[in-house]
């Protein structure tokens, strides 16, 4: 498998279905599909590889680019505890994708696997007497880890990621929008063999 450096797009979606196995305990199989462009600025440096190719020498795709897709399926489980005020949630999900190279270009793997298993666990509590848009103020703690066994291991150069975080959360059923539930912003530090670094998210979570 290939790793490029330089401007990217994508764009991915998938269809689930949620299967409720206790009140607590919810599995959730779902199809993905993907489609995306590593675009490299060779313009600017024309003799930079662009592309560390794991099975030989770097590659250097110039000013051209390279389109991919993919497709794959995940299953998930999730545990929720709702003991109010206390809510906490424990996902485990594996995910398989097939991904292709869109081009034939013989420098360059036509398709990889990336795989992926992860374990996330999400704590969410009112912060005393903290309220906005008439609902309590809620703080958020969360901690995942994640494997990423064969090509997509190599590709992020770190076969398992950790993170840490903590952030607040608004309800927002007192605003009329209807189908939004809630809104969290949530600060991450992530560490993994080869990695390090901090993120800050901004979610929302819909009323199903």
């Amino acid at each position: 498998i290939a790793i490029a450096r330089g401007a990217s797009r994508a764009a991915t979606g998938a269809f689930g279905y949620y299967f409720d196995v206790t009140p607590r305990l919810t599995i959730r199989p779902a199809l993905h599909a993907a489609i995306g462009e590593v675009a490299p600025n060779g313009s600017l440096v024309p003799d930079l590889p662009l592309i560390e190719n794991s099975d030989g020498p770097p590659i250097n795709l110039g000013g051209g680019t390279l389109r991919t897709g993919g497709y794959g399926a995940s299953i998930g489980l999730e545990y929720q505890v709702r003991t109010q005020p206390r809510e906490v949630d424990v996902r485990a999900r594996y995910t398989w994708m097939r991904l292709l190279a869109l081009e034939d270009d013989p420098r360059i793997d036509s398709e990889a696997d990336a795989i992926a298993a992860s374990l996330y666990g999400r704590d969410r509590h009112p912060i005393r007497n903290w309220r906005a848009l008439s609902r309590p103020v809620r703080a958020v703690w969360e901690a995942s880890a994640s494997a990423y066994p064969g090509e997509q291991g190599r590709s992020l150069d770190t076969p398992w990621l950790a993170q840490i975080g903590a952030g607040l959360e608004l309800e927002t059923s007192a605003l009329p929008i209807t189908y939004l539930d809630r809104v969290r912003q949530v600060g991450r530090y992530a560490n993994g063999q080869n990695y390090d670094g901090y993120s800050i998210g901004l979610g929302v979570a819909f009323r199903r």
